[in-house]
This record gives C-alpha cells, sequence and structure tokens, in this order.
C-alpha cells in the first residue's frame, strides 16, 4: 500500500512538473507584416547605379515600358523593370541600399 502511494504520488508530480514545461515553451511568438510601399517611376529617377548595371546587362531605355519603385525596408530598395525587346515582355529588377 506504501508503495502505491509512494507511485501515485511520484506520478502526479511528473505529470504537473510536464505540463509546466508545456506552458513555458511558447516564449515570444511574434510575426510582423509590412506592406511593401510599390510606386512607379520615370526612367529620370532611378539611382545612376542602378541605370548603370540596367545598361551594363545591354538594355536600352526606349525598351522600358514601366519601372516600380519598391521599398523592402528601410535600408533596401528594389527597382523592377518592365521591358519589352524583340517582341517580348520580361521583368529584370535590381536591388539597392537606400541612404540611412
Amino acid at each position: 500500500m506504501k508503495k502505491m502511494i509512494l507511485t501515485a504520488v511520484f506520478a502526479a508530480a511528473t505529470l504537473g512538473a510536464t505540463q509546466a514545461n508545456a506552458f513555458n515553451q511558447n516564449d515570444d511568438v511574434r510575426i510582423e507584416t509590412r506592406l511593401q510601399d510599390k510606386q512607379e517611376i520615370k526612367f529620370a529617377e532611378v539611382p545612376a547605379a542602378v541605370k548603370d548595371a540596367f545598361r551594363a546587362e545591354g538594355h536600352a531605355e526606349e525598351h522600358v515600358l514601366k519601372i516600380f519603385k519598391i521599398d523592402l525596408d528601410e535600408n533596401l530598395t528594389e527597382y523592377k523593370f518592365l521591358l519589352e525587346e524583340d517582341g517580348e515582355k520580361t521583368e529584370i529588377s535590381y536591388k539597392a541600399k537606400t541612404k540611412a
């Protein structure tokens, strides 16, 4: 009888400790969602470094249909070019660091 009581007490204590650990495992879980700021711009508004990279790949300004500036975060901006070359539409993007 004494063993049975000790076993029941031990089982209850183990179960209580397990439950306490289960509640503490859900620490700080944070999901952050940010809408991207997307705006259409003109070729003249594109930074010089992005223009140079665009031209270095053999593309020309006259093939540009649209350009979108997308702020990815505080320090990074993406420039998406929609082009039409040789009758085919193509999308090319460049990422540039934003000055702080």
